[in-house]
């Protein structure tokens, strides 16, 4: 069983996802629906445009 997630696109469209029942389940019991739509709005955004900005850099300096 799933759990269906609509996400907004930056573009106006939208995307269905998939999320396995017990998972958003669990993910429910944590999240506020404004906080679980703000975490889903900053993936797809990360998505639609990436930052590839490693995670971890050092600034070396001589």
């Amino acid at each position: 069983m799933s759990a269906d997630i609509w996400v907004q696109l930056a573009n106006g469209g939208s995307s269905l996802a998939r999320v396995d029942a017990d998972l958003m389940a669990q993910i429910r019991s944590v999240l506020t629906p404004m906080n679980w739509g703000q975490f889903v709005a900053v993936i797809a955004n990360a998505v639609e445009h990436p930052d590839i900005t490693p995670i971890f850099h050092s600034k070396r300096t001589k």
